[in-house]
C-alpha cells in the first residue's frame, strides 16, 4: 500500500509504503512471501509516517499495488 501526502500543489510532498500481513507462500522459484493473499482474503497493515514541521499536508491518497501469480 503506497501513501501519498500532498500539499496544495500537484506534487506529492511525501511518499511512503507498507506491506500487508498475509499468508506465507513459497513459490516455485524459491521465493518466500509473507504478504500473499488468496482471492477474497483481506490483509492487515499499519503505517506511521513522521511529518517534518516544514510540511503543510492538505490531503493524502493511497494506492494498492499488487501482482497476481498462479
Amino acid at each position: 500500500v503506497i501513501y501519498y501526502l500532498w500539499e496544495n500543489d500537484t506534487s506529492p510532498a511525501l511518499v511512503d509504503s507498507i506491506f500487508i500481513s498475509g499468508n506465507t507462500v513459497k513459490f516455485d522459484n524459491g521465493v518466500i512471501s509473507d504478504t500473499s493473499l488468496d482471492p477474497g482474503d483481506t490483509g492487515n497493515f499499519s503505517i506511521s509516517i513522521n511529518l517534518p514541521d516544514t510540511l503543510n499536508i492538505s490531503y493524502w491518497t493511497k494506492e494498492i499495488k499488487y501482482d497476481m501469480f498462479e
